[in-house]
């Protein structure tokens, strides 16, 4: 194997582990323990060159601070002091180890393949759909939704819609090449596979998860303005008729509600909602301690919460329950930041290649926050969501810190902590 694929191995292991989790054989190595040793393993690895801190060298590093910080601190007024010590600490080193080693991976591991970093989620999809035992699980009308080794539809879909930019843009590359073209058929293959996959798993959040990472597709690849429009209404009119019971029946009985018993587009999660909704209110303006869920006080120590707690079906909800208004205040002061880089990035960039790698990046962040909606993985350090959020967010703000620092032989620590080893002469 080539020297230059290994660099940056640990980083896929800890996002494979991650997203390992919960699908069938892998978990006997990958479980809700172990991959805490690899991520452990992956800090260990970023120590020496000083890219753990690479995660505080972005614009928007510093409400990324204040808000980890307040996480910390809900533990003071807690309901479970214990659980919130340790969900909100690991919350903090899952966050800046996965950013610290998306930027490195990006900025001087594998600059020329950043997207490679979802190779962990792509094997995963691919394994756990293509499995020839899987379960087939029947709804209501009679459509069957697919969970494949995952042992969750849900889970099999939001794996398959965050593997799409890597064999999306691939294929891509390859078909503008001249004479690559026959290499992107096998791309185009995989990115219509875990396509179906996404189909076949019935998963509504990870469909508007996967509409976003398209439609960013569209609309940087496309060759004028009056298309890129087309192509953004598209976007909205398919994420509404998701979350819209006023379609036809093909669409609607397996995307919208899975069962014809009701005709409520929102049954599988009206109730969750409600309760979350009483809960975040109860949460207030200082929030019930990070993790914590209302009425729930009673926990076991050990490396996983997942006995502790309820589902709370919205992260959005989750973190005014957790961290109260003052916690949700900075969540989206934090998502508008990060934005605000994000487009930056693709405004100022003229390359196409680097465009689309920095669009998809964009719409698989998009895509997540939007499947967020549906699923608190905010509040769960652990969840493969927030590996994947995490590292797609610092594999972004390296590539933009590829293209402002210029190729050099031999990879170099980032300016912030980099002592020169001449002085600097100036000349005039």
């Amino acid at each position: 194997m080539n020297r230059s694929m290994l660099r940056g191995l640990t980083f896929q292991l800890a996002l494979f582990a991650f997203v390992a989790v919960g699908i069938a054989y892998l978990d006997r190595l990958f479980s809700t323990s172990t991959r805490w040793a690899f991520l452990a393993v992956l800090a260990i690895s970023l120590v020496p060159r000083g890219d753990v801190f690479r995660a505080f060298g972005a614009r928007f590093s510093w409400i990324l601070l204040v808000y980890l910080l307040w996480c910390l601190v809900t533990v003071m007024w807690s309901n479970v002091p214990l659980l919130s010590a340790l969900k909100a600490s690991a919350f903090l080193v899952a966050a800046v180890v996965f950013l610290g080693a998306g930027q490195a991976w990006a900025a001087r591991h594998q600059p020329n393949n950043p997207l490679f970093f979802l190779l962990p989620v792509l094997a995963c999809s691919v394994f756990a759909g293509l499995s020839g035992k899987a379960v087939r699980l029947a709804a209501g009308s009679g459509i069957e939704i697919y969970q494949g080794l995952a042992g969750n539809p849900n889970y099999l879909g939001i794996l398959a819609a965050s593997a799409i930019p890597l064999p999306l843009y691939q294929g891509f590359k390859s078909w503008n090449q001249r004479g690559n073209r026959l290499k992107a058929l096998p791309w185009i293959v995989l990115t219509l596979l875990i396509t179906w996959f996404l189909w076949r798993s019935g998963s509504r959040a990870s469909m508007l998860c996967a509409f976003a990472i398209f439609a960013a597709f569209g609309i940087v690849v496309s060759r004028g303005r009056r298309l890129a429009a087309a192509i953004l209404l598209i976007f909205l009119i398919g994420g509404i008729s998701i979350v819209a019971p006023d379609l036809q029946q093909g669409v609607y009985e397996r995307a919208i509600v899975k069962s014809t018993s009701r005709g409520d587009a929102f049954i599988s999660r009206r109730m969750t909602w409600q309760r979350s909704f009483e809960a975040a209110q109860q949460g207030g303006a200082m929030g019930l301690g990070y993790g914590v869920s209302a009425g729930h006080n009673d926990f076991s120590l050990g490396l996983s919460a997942q006995l502790y707690g309820r589902e709370k079906g919205n992260s959005q909800l989750a973190v005014w329950e957790e961290t109260g208004l003052v916690g949700l205040a900075l969540y989206v002061i934090l998502l508008v930041a990060m934005f605000q880089e994000l487009f930056r990035m693709l405004a100022n960039t003229r390359n196409r290649d680097e465009r689309v790698e920095i669009a998809l990046l964009t719409g698989l962040i998009v895509g997540i926050l939007l499947q967020s909606a549906f699923e608190a993985w905010w509040t769960s350090p652990g969840s493969a969501e927030s590996a994947i959020f995490w590292s797609a967010i610092g594999v972004a703000m390296g590539v933009a810190q590829r293209r402002r620092v210029p190729a050099q032989s031999e990879p170099v620590a980032p300016a912030y902590y980099r002592v020169p080893s001449q002085p600097t002469v100036s000349s005039t």
